[in-house]
């Protein structure tokens, strides 16, 4: 009988956290602590993640890839389409957090589902009758409009974007920050673009951003300009968003790192200061790279790791450092918890590149090219695998 491949110890241990933290990301109970209160909530699980948005530090990563939004009456975003009421126990997650109770948060569903589904082409009287005939708040809908999204694929998350749409065109600030977002990663992008409400949400975020005060808004239209491929605008907004977001960047020169530079326990992660505070300094980052301002790059992937315990950030900072530098190995491992496909791939990279060097014994090689190989096949990257294998099998 054949021998199990050998796995190396340390990988065992990241490869059983990442299932755990699958575990934990089905019950969903556990990622949305950090998924309300503007998505971001400080978390002591060092470089893990189970929520969808990029700053979380404990968040579920979900795929917000392009598909036409099906289920969505005449392309109006506000309608619920065919889907069904989930039963009580969906709502049972939310119990021990800052929402209502699983029975109110049904309720409220029934109620938003039964006013939308009569109503005509995204007509606001509608809307008043939410807060005036059943006291629904916006920051109600925006709760449970986010949970809902965060159950994708579920048929639900038309009904949670339903209601972030709703919530937005109340002036829910929250809410219109986060219809943005969530179309620009290509959530619904096809139905919604050409839909008036959305047209009306825009207006209502170029608005938040022309008043230059709230640092979210500020990065958020920072990413966009980004996507854009408008780099020098796009690093304006991301140094105006430090400005208005960090009590320290305003004494700083704009010209220079735009952060504190003080030693900081690793283990200790600070507290964000906005909720897209990580995309801020990651985003800035990039460009800063491009530019060829290393120094300063390196700066802000450094705020977004190792004062925020962002897994993008390790991720970024890991990969301006050589080889032989041993936080390299430990950022990327880091990020590799965190479900980083970027990060199994370059540590499968790493080892294979140690596995041919010619100053490494053949013990030494077997055991690089092992590693190589476990983590391309965590990478998915089957290829780059069988040439690790090839690599082991010949030293």
């Amino acid at each position: 009988m054949c021998n199990p491949p050998f796995v190396p110890g340390r990988l065992r241990l990241i490869r059983r956290r990442i299932m755990i933290d699958a575990v934990v990301a089905r019950s969903v109970r556990t990622e949305q602590r950090c998924f309300y209160r503007n998505c971001h909530h400080p978390s002591r699980l060092t470089g893990r993640s189970l929520i969808c948005n990029e700053g979380s530090r404990f968040r579920m990563r979900i795929r917000l890839e392009p598909f036409a939004a099906r289920g969505f009456k005449n392309g109006n975003p506000q309608s619920t389409g065919d889907t069904e009421v989930p039963p009580l126990d969906f709502w049972v997650p939310l119990q021990d957090l800052e929402v209502p109770p699983p029975e109110q948060c049904d309720k409220v569903y029934r109620i938003y589902c039964e006013l939308a589904t009569a109503a005509t082409a995204a007509h606001s009287s509608w809307m008043n009758r939410l807060h005036k005939d059943y006291d629904i708040e916006a920051s109600t809908l925006y709760m449970i409009g986010r949970y809902l999204i965060s159950r994708y694929p579920l048929p639900q998350w038309k009904v949670g974007m339903s209601m972030l749409f709703t919530a937005s065109e109340l002036g829910h600030q929250p809410s219109i920050l986060s219809v943005v977002r969530l179309v620009d990663r290509g959530l619904g992008h096809d139905s919604f673009l050409g839909s008036n409400i959305y047209r009306s949400c825009l207006r209502r975020f170029q608005a938040i951003v022309a008043r230059e005060q709230d640092p979210d808004a500020l990065t958020l239209q920072g990413l966009l300009l980004r996507r854009k491929g408008d780099l020098l605008k796009a690093l304006q907004y991301f140094d105006l968003a430090l400005k208005k977001g960090s009590p320290l960047a305003s004494s700083q020169s704009s010209s220079g790192t735009q952060a504190t530079t003080s030693r900081r326990d690793e283990n200790v992660p600070r507290p964000y200061r906005w909720t897209w505070e990580a995309s801020c300094h990651i985003g800035r980052g990039e460009i800063l790279l491009k530019q060829g301002r290393r120094e300063d790059s390196e700066a802000a992937f450094r705020i977004a790791a190792l004062e925020l315990d962002n897994p993008v950030g390790y991720l970024k900072l890991a990969l301006l450092l050589p080889d032989d530098s041993p936080e390299k190995l430990r950022y990327l491992e880091t990020a590799a918890v965190s479900g980083r496909k970027e990060a199994f791939r370059e540590l499968g990279e790493m080892e294979l590149r140690r596995a041919r060097d010619p100053t490494q014994n053949g013990r030494q090689a077997e055991k690089h090219a092992m590693w190589a190989s476990e983590w391309f096949r965590l990478a998915d990257d089957s290829e780059r695998a069988a040439q690790a294998r090839w690599a082991h099998a010949s030293s």
